[in-house]
């Protein structure tokens, strides 16, 4: 007998009962969507914190100061910069302000940088109107995007060459002045996105020379990036300054955060990935009951099947022929709502925002990466939208397993369906 009519004669059997097999398919459905949608956000997310790492550069290297008691300043600027395997140092301070301009305000990161010496580091930080501020321009201010553009504004916060003030309060013998300084807005950034450490698109940048001056800070940095010549030597570099300070710093290189974070993401997948798979097994378990069934109720079907030439090997194709059926059809369902699922679900979480890495998450995975703890800091990481990562290998993969679950659900049912006496089926009601 020929494989369509086999095929045929299952798809056939299936339409007959149409609500059991629907019911079935429903099982099918579950778990190969479950399958679809978990680890495609799984992937999305590593792949979405990866890429807000990367935006440092694969050879950087964030050092702050792990504790009050340890100040960063020129020295250690110069000591980390004579280390082999390091290309530059750039010193940052970072203060919380408010810039006012036209009668509007806002409350930004203001980060003093040699902001042409981070568009080094940061690849893809550009102005899209007039330039970066030189190191000791001591009145030029650069916007980041959101900045200029503020949600839900239609007109820009700040113009190129515009005045803004800087408002910050500052303790003076124990006494909280209010302090403004006026600035000449000289660039404004492009939309750079998301990104680890500093989130250049909520941040206002002016010269270190100038912040240090304006927050008296006494030549104390509140952190140090560092660049390394490669990402070879981004290791030895690391173990390079642990060694010169040990416990007073915090060290985190971004290779090295993307590789404890891949660890974990690759880890909760599997542990996902497992449950999404017991719901395809649990749906397994419900086909193989009412393929039992089945075979019950069609015993005299089966015996009027072996009468007319079919032999066991034809009886038990069409079982199994409808589990295939019942696993490819849920399957190819399954795949398309996890794919929906996994395009919707973003969108309900498009306002989340990922915590702050504290100072014990900090030191955590800068041990897990490098084998020692190196100090406490705190670090912020901006928010990200999660795009789901659905490849051809996880779609057919999950395709593949929902119909041969189905199957293997299907084969004692189908075996004992073709093992069936012809009389005796004949004979059933």
């Amino acid at each position: 007998m020929r494989l369509l009519d086999l095929l045929s004669l299952s798809f056939e059997s299936l339409g007959e009962r149409k609500l059991r097999a629907s019911l079935t398919i429903l099982g099918i459905v579950i778990g190969s969507s479950l399958i679809v949608a978990l680890i495609s956000e799984t992937q999305g997310l590593s792949q979405g914190i990866a890429e807000q790492i990367n935006k440092l550069g694969s050879t950087t290297i964030i050092v702050r100061s792990a504790s009050s008691s340890f100040k960063i300043t020129n020295v250690e600027v110069s000591r980390i910069g004579r280390v082999e395997g390091v290309s530059k140092v750039l010193p940052i301070i970072t203060r919380a302000v408010t810039l006012a301009s036209g009668g509007r305000s806002e409350r930004v990161s203001l980060i003093g940088v040699d902001s042409m010496a981070l568009a080094g580091v940061m690849p893809g930080l550009e102005t899209s109107e007039g330039s970066l501020v030189p190191p000791y321009d001591l009145t030029g201010m650069v916007l980041g995007y959101n900045v200029v553009n503020p949600a839900g504004s239609t007109t820009p916060f700040a113009r190129l060459n515009q005045p803004v003030t800087v408002e910050y309060t500052e303790v003076d013998e124990g006494k909280s002045v209010a302090v403004k300084r006026a600035f000449r807005i000289a660039g404004v950034l492009q939309q750079f996105g998301a990104s680890a450490f500093v989130s250049v698109d909520d941040s206002a940048l002016i010269s270190v020379s100038k912040a240090s001056s304006l927050f008296k800070t006494g030549g104390v940095f509140d952190g140090l990036i560092v660049v390394a010549t490669n990402p070879e030597t981004v290791p030895s570099v690391t173990d390079a300054i642990a060694a010169i300070y040990g416990d007073d710093v915090l060290v985190i290189a971004a290779q090295q955060i993307i590789e404890v974070i891949g660890t974990i993401t690759s880890t909760i997948q599997l542990f996902l990935g497992i449950i999404a798979g017991v719901a395809l097994v649990v749906s397994g378990v419900g086909i193989a009951n009412i393929m039992f069934v089945s075979v019950y109720e069609r015993r005299r079907e089966i015996g009027v099947l072996k009468s007319i030439g079919f032999k066991n090997l034809h009886v038990m194709a069409v079982f199994l022929g409808e589990a295939a059926f019942i696993g490819a059809i849920g399957g190819v369902a399954g795949l398309a709502t996890g794919t929906l699922v996994s395009y919707t679900l973003p969108l309900l979480l498009a306002g989340f925002q990922p915590p702050q890495i504290s100072p014990s998450t900090a030191r955590s995975l800068a041990t897990a990466a490098h084998g020692q703890s190196l100090g406490s800091s705190q670090t912020q990481m901006g928010s990200f939208a999660i795009t789901p990562v659905i490849t051809s290998e996880l779609l057919l993969f999950t395709l593949a397993f929902s119909v041969a679950i189905s199957m293997l659900a299907g084969l004692y049912p189908a075996w004992r369906a073709s093992r069936l006496d012809p009389v005796e089926a004949l004979r059933a009601e």
